[in-house]
Order: structure tokens, then C-alpha cells, then sequence
């Protein structure tokens, strides 16, 4: 039996109508006291229950829970049964039950079940006989499930009221989790919280003091929200997890599209701890946790990941950077790519990404940055990331179409052996300068530099050259003509290869008796070829006021091996003084390995070995001797296949076992039975491949470094005059007059952007390479040891007309 109502004057009118009703059906009417009355809005109910007639009680659902589990949700049955039963006890008094529909919105609506089988049980419930005659009544407010209900307004069986509102005094939202509110603080400043049924339950008793959004965390609401619409006393919102919670629920904005995998929930749920919802800013809260106050592109944020302390904080940065990026740049595309984002996959992604990356002009340094800082902190990338890296940039190289070596390098970066094994192999095939790599790889570059040494003039002058030709060759794994040619002159016979190493004195009668020297420092198989490369390595202490202060070229003792030469070390030390070594080259050059990995991973030995000498004895003079050289060159000959000797070191050496007459191919040391080669051909069977030997008469084998580094820097003051300033297209050479050098002092010089090396000619006249000369380009910047010393004024003369130009066939 259905009524409405358009004010709670009306409504409480006819209650006390329907009270006292004496017309028909009367004896229907008190028999069935059970009267449901709807309500749009909770405002509604509360002045309902406020303003409710005398002589009617209240009586809460919340009594017929079990104190001791809050949150246990009754069956329909169970609820419908608590509510007859109390029907059945009841004083001869009216009264209101509530707050019903704050559970009956949570069971099934659907036709014929739970809801509608409980609202018909409830409304057949009948009156004893001493309530019937009083006329008792029972009201159970239902607030904002008019659509539920509407399946019950014609039916004659159920009593069923409705107060229309006649203003909208709009809805609630709820706000349910699945029993937590994550942590995060603050929540009852904004919103009403309930955190299980029970609570939930008991909102209603505060009226007007339930804020307009409530956040209800109990599981068992959360299980049966599916249920509660239609519903137009609240708008629901469901939160599956804390980032639900945090976006849809709390409305915080952290520049995500998309949700977030299950395995990044354990960082939201740490995020949603450290929220205080009445004063979060994500920007303010990220900047001041990570103190990352700046973070304008991609390379601020790899340098604020490393400086990360957890894997939560890099998640975290990474997060805002995604929100402050908006998914543009490089960095932030290869973060979109990752699934886990850990060190690896990031870096990874970082290196490949730009393959596949239409724009690579704007992402190509921005890349170099992130894997030059990759690399400063060890970061290694997944095979396949090193597999793909390597075959893609091979693939460039050699398509012109796709920017060639050009390209190619441009997109190499430090990071990877595999970069630097191809490095090696440009540099080494021409293909490729030293300078080009010079940013990427300065340990390569480094290497490949000019010996530098204003000590080596007139008939030592050339071992500056022959270096050079043996590095390229090393490098091209293949031996350079020009070598061929020097080892042809230099040592085509064993007085020419007497007449050269008679100009070099040995380690022992250099360092004899220098009382400065506080450490002579070994390093077994060190050859001159690495003078550019340590000089390199020790400039970078120059901050710790670390200093080379002179560097020598000796000779080892014949045969170039360790056991001939060491004991000429050790008589270089007072008696109880042991002899540190380090870096062991010559053992490694003994092992198998491959092309040109090899070269990596001795630049690798020797810049450890030097970093560990320097941080060990900072502050002493330190004398780095070699007992010997190595050559890669031999493993590139063929063997002598000498008879009646016996091999040694790999046949570098041999012992005479039946009587041999002289040969240009070795050399015979005093004792009259020890052959030395002469050449890169070994005296027996050729070297093994991939090995590095020692014990014969090249330059790389006899010629070893003395490089003597102090805390004291040398105090040089240096002459220079510019010998000529007109310099033209015939001999585009210019020269210097330079007094004061010492030995380990470079001198270069700096035109139209490239630097050339100067070479001593003669006395104090250093004289530069072949400049590539351009008319408008008309200064030269003279450099020592890489400063600028002065700038010079030049005239230049290409040597051509427009005439020779124009008719130059």
C-alpha cells in the first residue's frame, strides 16, 4: 500500500493517521506493523529521525552485530530473521529501525533474491496480539533505493511510503576500498572514514556530521558494492588497489594514463604511507625527499636515479619524471618501453631504443650522456641489448645510405666492450680517426697519441713513428707496411739493430742512485706504446696534486725476458726493499683470447694498475719501470722454422743445440748460443694466435718507459718564438723555437679547430705536421701539455690560384 509525501509535516500527519486507523482493513494494518519509508537524500532521513513524532524510539541495526567481529556481514536471512524476532519482543511501543538500508543496499537486488526476499519477510512479519491491539508500529527508513523498491509500491501486501524532497539536497560519495585506507594520513580532516560495518553502521547516528565524501574500508561492503545500484543516495567508487585509491579515490595526479602493473604496487602502497592528504603535493614531496630541485630533462633525471638511495625512491623519480615529461625526449621513451625498469632493462633500452627512433637527431646526445654516466657508474645492459647494439651500428657503418661511419659514431657511447671493439676495429681499418673517438673512448685515444717526447731527436727520432705504425697495427690486427719497412732497416741485421739500442741506456743506469725516488713500482711486460696512455690516466689526479714529473725510454737487457731482466730491478732497491708489481701485461699476453676484446681488456689492466698505484702512494715519488715490452705483431708471422735450436718464449728466443752461422734473421747475444729474433717472425713455429710475446730484438720488445710521478709539480718556464709566420700550400709546416721543455712536456698546436703535433727536428726547433690550411683561418694557438701557452698571428698562402683552380685537369 503505497503513499507519498511531499513534506515531513504531511508524513508525520499521516503516521499519526495511519496510528490510529479504525477503517478498513484496520485489522491489516495492525497486524502487519512493518512500514518502509523511502527517503531521496540522507538529509531527509536525519530530520526524520530528529523531528519523528513522541513516543517513537529508535532502535539501531548496528545491536544485532557481533561486537567482537566488526565487520561479519549477516546473510539477508539472518537480518531479516533478527528483525522478527525483535518484532515478536517488542514493548507495547513504536519504534524506528535503522539504519537499514545502509545494509540492504549491499545484497542482491536481482528479481526473487536476496533484497526482495528479504524486504517480503520482513513485511509479512506479523505483531503479537497485545501489540496488534495497541496499534504498534515499526518504521524502516530505506534512504536513496527508489529504483529497488519500486517493485514493491503496487503491492496491496506491503506497506511502503515515499517523501519526495521537494530540493535536491544532493548525494554522497563513497569511496570503498577492500580493508585499507593505505596509510595515508589526514583522511578524517576531508572525509567521513568508516573502517569496517560496524562504523559504517554507526555514521548515520551523526547526521549532518557525515562529510559529503566517505571513505568505507571494511571488505565485506567492499565484496557486495556490485549490489548497491541502482542507487541514487550515493555515487560509488571502487578502489581495487592504493592506486585506485590514491587517483580515482583521493583524485591525486601522478601523470599516469594507464594503470600501473601489479608488481609497482608495493611501491605505491610505501608511496600512500608517506601521504598526508591534508598537505600533499607530489612535485613538492618528490623534490624535497630526493632533493632533486632540478630536473629539467632526461640527464637530470639519470643523475638524480643514481644518486637514488632505493629501488623505491628511482621508482618514484621515475614516476614524476614521467608526469613533468609528458613522454617527450629520449630518456622518457625509453622508460615508457621498460616492464620492470631495473638498471638493466633502463639502460638497455637507452642504448637500442634509438635504432628504432625517427628522430634521432634530437636523441642522439642526450643518449651519449645517459650511457657516458652508465658507464661512470659500472651499469651493464642485457646480452641481447649488447648483441643487437653491435650488429645495428656494424650494419650503419658500412651503409652509406644510413650515414656511414659518420653515423656510426655519433652513435657509439662508452658503455659496452662491444662499442669498443668496434671502435678498435675503425680506428685501426682508417676508417675512422683517433679524435673522432676521442670523447667516447679516451682511453683509446689516449693510446693512440703521439709518444710526445721532445727527447727523442736525430737518430731516435723515429721511434716516435714506428710506435705509431705498431699501435695502428695492433689495432688493425694486421701489420702495417711502414713496419715492415722499418723493421727491414732498423733491424735488418745485427749491427743496424746494435746501432739504435746502443742510443737508449738501460733502467738501471738511469735510476741509479736517485735517492728521490721513495717507490719503484713494476709493472711486468710494460711497453713504450703505453707512454700516451698513462700520461692520460695520470693528468686526472692533477686535482690531488699528482704530477708526472719525467719520462724516459731505456733498454731491457737481452734476451727481453722477465727472469733476464728483473734481477736489474731488484739491484735498483736498498737491501730489505721489495719490488711492488702490478698490472701484469705479460701474463695476460700469454692467455688465449680474441680479437680485439684483448685490447679492451689491457687498457683495462693498465688504467687499474695505475689508479691503484696512485691511490696507494699518494704523496711519494714513484718510479714505474717495465722489464720488457711485447709485440702483437709476431702472432701475425710466420714462423722461422729454425733447425737445431731449441724454442724459448715462443720461439721470440731459442737455444742453440747444433752449430748455426749468422743470419740476418736474429741476433746472437755473447755467450754465443742464444739467438735473439730480429724481426716479427718467431725462430721457430709462429706464435699462437691471440698471444702476445717477448724475448726478441723488436722495438716494442726492447724498449721500455720510466715514468717518474711526484706530488710536485715541475716548475718549468718555457722560451718559445714562432720561427716564421708566413706558412703556405707547398710546406704547410710551421715551427717553433721551444727551450725549457722537460721530458715529459708536449707541446701542440691548435689550428682552425684541429691539433696538431709538433716534433723536435733539431736542438730546440719542434716543427708541426702537415696543417690542412684554409685562407681566412689565420691564428695558432701554441699548447704545452695541453694548456694554452700563447696565440699566434700567421699568414697564410694556399698556393693556389683561382686560375690553378679553375683549370687544374
Amino acid at each position: 500500500m503505497y503513499r507519498s509525501f511531499t513534506s515531513l509535516d504531511e508524513l508525520f500527519t499521516y503516521i499519526k493517521e495511519d496510528k490510529e486507523w479504525t477503517g478498513a482493513n484496520a485489522a491489516q494494518h495492525n497486524r502487519y506493523p512493518i512500514r518502509y519509508v523511502l527517503f531521496d537524500n540522507f538529509a531527509d532521513f536525519n530530520e526524520f529521525i530528529i523531528n519523528r513524532p513522541v513516543g517513537i524510539y529508535k532502535h539501531s541495526i548496528e545491536t544485532m552485530l557481533d561486537k567482537d567481529y566488526p565487520d561479519t556481514f549477516p546473510s539477508y536471512t539472518e537480518l531479516s530473521g533478527e528483525i522478527r524476532a525483535f518484532i515478536k519482543k517488542i514493548p507495547i511501543n513504536d519504534f524506528i529501525i535503522y539504519p537499514f538500508s545502509e545494509m540492504a543496499r549491499f545484497y542482491d537486488n536481482e528479481v526473487n533474491t536476496e533484497f526482495t526476499s528479504m524486504v517480503k519477510t520482513i513485511a509479512s512479519s506479523q505483531a503479537p496480539e497485545d501489540a496488534q491491539a495497541e496499534n504498534v508500529r515499526i518504521y524502516i527508513p530505506i534512504v536513496g533505493m527508489e529504483g529497488k523498491m519500486g517493485k514493491f509500491i503496487k503491492d496491496n501486501n506491503t506497506f511502503v511510503w515515499e517523501y519526495k524532497s521537494s530540493c535536491d539536497k544532493g548525494i554522497y560519495s563513497l569511496i570503498i576500498t577492500n580493508g585499507s585506507t593505505y596509510g595515508v594520513e589526514g583522511l578524517e580532516n576531508q572525509y567521513t572514514v568508516a573502517h569496517n560495518l560496524l562504523e559504517w553502521l554507526k555514521l548515520w547516528e551523526k547526521g549532518s556530521y557525515v562529510k559529503q565524501t566517505i571513505i568505507c574500508s571494511s571488505p565485506n561492503i567492499y565484496a557486495n558494492a556490485y549490489h548497491a545500484q541502482p542507487d541514487n543516495a550515493f555515487k560509488y567508487c571502487k578502489c581495487s588497489n592504493v592506486y585506485e585509491f590514491l587517483t580515482i579515490g583521493l583524485g591525486l595526479d601522478f601523470g599516469l594514463t594507464e594503470s600501473p602493473s601489479d608488481e609497482d604496487m608495493v611501491y605505491w602502497e610505501e608511496l600512500a604511507s608517506m601521504i598526508d592528504i591534508r598537505s600533499f603535493n607530489f612535485e613538492e614531496f618528490v623534490k624535497e625527499r630526493l632533493d632533486t630541485f632540478t630536473l629539467n630533462d632526461g640527464i637530470d633525471f639519470i643523475k638524480s636515479w643514481f644518486d637514488c638511495k632505493s629501488e623505491f625512491d628511482r621508482w618514484l623519480l621515475t614516476l614524476y619524471f614521467h608526469k613533468i615529461s609528458k613522454g617527450c625526449g629520449y630518456i622518457s621513451r625509453a622508460i615508457t618501453s621498460c616492464t620492470k625498469l631495473s638498471i638493466s632493462e633502463l639502460f638497455s633500452n637507452i642504448a637500442i631504443l634509438i635504432f628504432d627512433d625517427m628522430n634521432k637527431e634530437f636523441s642522439i646526445s642526450e643518449r651519449r650522456k645517459a650511457m657516458c654516466l652508465a658507464k661512470e657508474h659500472g651499469v651493464n645492459i642485457t646480452d641481447f641489448a649488447r648483441t643487437k647494439l653491435k650488429e645495428k651500428l656494424s650494419v650503419i657503418a658500412v651503409s652509406p645510405e644510413l650515414g656511414g661511419y659518420y653515423m656510426a659514431v655519433r652513435l657509439l657511447t662508452p658503455l659496452t666492450d662491444e662499442e669498443c671493439q668496434l671502435a678498435i676495429e675503425w680506428v685501426g681499418q682508417g676508417k675512422v680517426q683517433p679524435d673522432e673517438i676521442k670523447e667516447v673512448f679516451p682511453l683509446l685515444y689516449s693510446y693512440m697519441q703521439p709518444l710526445g717526447l721532445n727527447s727523442l731527436s736525430g737518430c731516435t727520432s723515429w721511434i716516435s713513428d714506428y710506435i705509431n705504425f705498431y699501435r695502428l697495427s695492433k689495432l688493425a690486427n694486421y701489420p702495417h707496411e711502414k713496419i715492415e719497412e722499418f723493421i727491414s732497416e732498423k733491424n735488418g741485421s745485427s749491427s743496424s739493430f746494435q746501432i739504435w739500442r746502443d742510443e737508449f741506456k738501460t733502467v738501471k743506469t738511469i735510476l741509479h742512485n736517485r735517492k728521490d725516488i721513495d717507490v719503484i713500482y713494476w709493472i711486468d711486460g710494460l711497453g713504450i706504446d703505453w707512454i700516451p696512455f698513462i700520461r692520460n690516466v695520470v693528468r686526472r689526479y692533477s686535482k690531488e696534486h699528482i704530477y708526472l714529473n719525467e719520462i724516459y725510454i731505456a733498454s731491457a737487457v737481452l734476451p727481453t725476458t722477465t727472469s733476464t731482466n728483473k734481477a736489474n730491478l731488484l739491484s735498483l732497491l736498498e737491501e730489505g726493499t721489495e719490488l711492488p708489481k702490478s698490472g701484469d701485461l705479460d701474463t695476460f699476453a700469454h692467455k688465449t683470447k680474441s680479437y680485439p676484446q684483448y685490447l679492451v681488456d689491457e687498457m683495462k689492466i693498465l688504467e687499474t694498475s695505475i689508479t691503484k698505484l696512485l691511490d696507494d702512494y699518494n704523496g711519494k715519488k714513484i718510479a714505474i719501470v717495465s722489464d720488457h715490452g711485447l709485440t702483437y705483431l709476431s702472432q701475425l708471422s710466420d714462423g722461422m722454422k729454425l733447425a737445431g735450436v731449441k724454442s724459448d718464449h715462443e720461439g721470440r728466443l731459442a737455444l742453440m743445440t747444433d752449430k748455426l752461422g749468422s743470419d740476418n734473421g736474429y741476433f746472437i747475444l755473447e755467450d754465443g748460443k742464444t739467438l735473439c729474433s730480429l724481426t716479427h717472425r718467431s725462430l721457430t713455429d709462429k706464435v699462437d694466435r691471440g698471444h702476445g710475446a717477448h724475448g726478441g730484438c723488436t722495438p716494442e720488445e726492447v724498449l721500455v718507459p720510466i715514468i717518474i710521478i711526484s706530488s710536485q709539480k715541475n716548475s718549468n718556464k718555457y722560451s718559445v718564438q714562432l720561427v716564421k709566420d708566413e706558412v703556405n700550400g707547398t710546406n704547410p709546416k710551421i715551427q717553433f723555437e721551444i727551450k725549457g721543455l722537460a721530458s715529459i712536456d708536449v707541446p701542440t698546436i691548435e689550428y682552425n679547430g684541429t691539433i696538431y703535433n709538433l716534433t723536435n727536428t733539431s736542438d730546440s726547433v719542434y716543427e708541426s705536421e702537415r696543417l690542412y690550411l684554409v685562407d681566412t683561418a689565420t691564428k695558432i694557438t701554441l699548447r704545452i701539455n695541453g694548456e694554452q701557452f700563447n696565440n699566434y698571428n700567421i699568414k697564410v698562402s694556399t698556393g693556389l690560384s683561382e686560375a690553378d683552380d679553375l683549370f687544374d685537369f
